[in-house]
């Protein structure tokens, strides 16, 4: 009988503790949550290669207690992620403080992390275990009372080249498959996210872009009509030709895609009328003169990054005039890379003295654009 009063007095006794103890228990239980808005991004997932981690959750519960800690754990089953090399300069902790509870795109403060406690009051101790494969954060000593996340706050842990500073990156398992990457730790929440690890996660794309050199001329039959050894005439499309000085006669246009550009040349004779000529002006670029033979050409440019070149480039107005015959084929204009379209305006004087043969006189130019790939 005696035992049987024993038991019953230990009954109560239990019965009591049960009663004092199980309200506290179903305060930690409640306090206890699991995070949302959960997601750890890799800057690869191939396997074996090093990778940035961007890793956030939201806290429902928020680290306001100096005891309070975030262990953040790569690989819940295992410790297939390598940590060695990682220090502390390689990692941001980072809070979403905007006025959104539970939004991880709002404003971001960070936190100000050390490996050992300071006098500081504001400082976030952090450990890094690379034989666990675990970095843990949270208040660094007991005076450290602002260092604290606020309830429904955004977290977010960054490790590698993506952390203020950071050089050194996790690398990742040597086998593909799918992980888990677990939260918890003192502050109360939990939650894990799966990140998964693949054989090759990068697409080798190749394309090829053709050698292309354009080149136009606008009209193939120019003219002066008839010369005079009191007034200078210009070349037109109609054959007509002008006394209006420095008319367009054609244009040409090139274009390339070498990076080494291109070059437009000129060759053939001066005006010729069987066995007489009109002298060319020569390599010395010179103004239109009546009374005096002469046969030249100028060209100016627009568009692209072609130029014309000289003695054939003046472009102030009025433009002076070179045919150098002594070094044909010559260049006249040409492009030091790759250009879009440039259009030159070519430009024709004739010239004759008084005792300038009479005949027809004719000239024939060849313009030959050479890419230089």
């Amino acid at each position: 009988m005696k035992n049987l009063g024993v038991i019953k007095s230990l009954g109560v006794i239990l019965l009591f503790l049960a009663i004092l103890v199980l309200p506290l228990l179903q305060v930690r239980i409640a306090q206890a949550a699991a995070v949302t808005s959960h997601k750890d991004t890799l800057s690869r997932t191939k396997v074996s290669v090093d990778a940035n981690h961007e890793w956030q959750f939201v806290s429902p519960s928020g680290v306001n207690a100096t005891t309070d800690t975030i262990i953040y754990e790569f690989d819940v089953a295992g410790t297939a992620f390598d940590l060695t090399g990682v220090v502390l300069g390689d990692i941001d902790l980072l809070e979403d403080t905007d006025a959104t509870p539970g939004d991880c795109a709002g404003t971001l403060t960070q936190e100000v992390l050390v490996s050992a406690d300071t006098a500081a009051t504001d400082e976030w101790l952090v450990t890094i275990d690379t034989t666990a494969d675990t970095i843990t954060v949270g208040p660094a000593a007991a005076n450290d009372t602002a260092a604290t996340t606020a309830a429904n706050a955004c977290v977010i842990l960054r490790v590698g080249t993506n952390a203020t500073g950071g050089a050194n990156q996790i690398n990742n398992p040597a086998t593909a498959g799918a992980y888990r990457m677990g939260v918890s730790g003192a502050f109360g929440d939990t939650g894990e996210v799966t990140v998964t690890i693949v054989a090759d996660d990068q697409v080798a794309v190749s394309a090829s872009v053709s050698q292309s050199l354009t080149f136009s001329i606008s009209d193939f039959t120019i003219g002066f009509g008839t010369l005079s050894s009191t007034a200078s005439r210009w070349a037109t499309g109609d054959e007509a030709g002008t006394g209006t000085a420095d008319t367009v006669a054609h244009t040409m246009a090139a274009s390339t895609n070498s990076g080494s550009g291109y070059n437009i040349t000129v060759n053939g004779n001066t005006l010729t009328s069987g066995a007489n000529t009109i002298n060319p002006i020569g390599a010395a670029a010179a103004p239109p003169t009546t009374g005096t033979e002469q046969y030249g050409i100028n060209l100016t440019s627009t568009g692209g990054s072609g130029t014309a070149t000289a003695p054939y480039n003046d472009a102030v107005l009025p433009y002076t005039y070179a045919f150098d015959t002594a070094t044909f084929p010559d260049e006249v204009a040409s492009s030091a890379g790759a250009s879009d379209t440039t259009t030159y305006s070519v430009y024709y004087v004739a010239n004759i003295a008084g005792a300038t043969e009479a005949g027809s006189y004719t000239s024939t130019l060849t313009y030959i654009a050479t890419g230089n790939f």
